[in-house]
């Protein structure tokens, strides 16, 4: 951790609630009903928010939000070295997603001047059930933490200047207060992949996720931070 002088990151507040109603929706069904069907809301926010990507078959939601699901065929990767309050806020399982590698980055503290920040690689926890010679999906992180509010939002907006435009966006709120916002990219159309990137700001803590862009909506909604 490198500590800014004279300065103190605020804490890192944990998101109860989105802006974006149909997350929100899905995220109440889920902790309501656990391992059932969620049809509706899934439905219609992959219709409407993944222009192009909507889809007719029905979702399962394996658990609970928060809850990991049974039979996970990976266990955490064991916590080594530094222990910062930002790292122990970061979930060993998200889902069926399973941390197995969590290192320093200094990207972000060289030349955007963020107190932490860490690489982070969540890979898919379920039981192989096709070609066992497939490399399991994965979902690669980047999380950092500013001095303050002000300063982590002036990064996410020169980090998304060039950005053409998101799939989707939102804003990110604790309670009745907004503590930021989130959006959402798919891949180029010319480029075949199937990668997508995500990036949400908590108050002082920047997020990146990139992955297979249709599991990146729903680790964000389960993502605690």
């Amino acid at each position: 951790m490198v500590a800014l002088a004279n300065t103190k990151p605020t804490p890192v507040k944990q998101q109860s609630g989105y802006a974006n109603p149909v997350l929100r929706r899905r995220r109440a069904i889920a902790i309501t009903l656990g391992a059932t069907l969620v049809v509706g809301g899934v439905a219609t926010f992959t219709a409407t928010m993944y222009p192009g990507f909507a889809r007719t078959d029905h979702v399962t939601v394996a658990a609970p939000v928060f809850t990991t699901p049974p039979n996970l065929a990976l266990t955490a990767l064991p916590r080594i070295g530094e222990q910062t309050d930002l790292v122990a806020a970061l979930p060993d399982t998200v889902y069926y997603w399973v941390q197995t590698g969590i290192s320093g980055y200094l990207g972000w503290q060289h030349t955007n001047e963020a107190v932490e920040a860490w690489n982070v690689t969540y890979r898919d926890g379920r039981p192989a059930s096709t070609d066992p010679l497939t490399p399991p999906l994965e979902v690669l992180m980047t999380v950092g933490q500013w001095s303050t509010s002000a300063a982590a939002s002036a990064f996410l907006r020169a980090t998304l200047a060039d950005f053409s435009d998101p799939l989707a966006t939102g804003e990110v709120s604790v309670g009745v207060s907004t503590v930021g916002s989130y959006y959402l990219y798919g891949p180029d159309a010319l480029s075949g992949s199937d990668l997508g990137t995500m990036w949400w700001r908590n108050g002082t803590v920047v997020v990146k996720i990139t992955g297979p862009i249709s599991e990146l909506a729903d680790f964000y909604s389960a993502f605690p931070l």
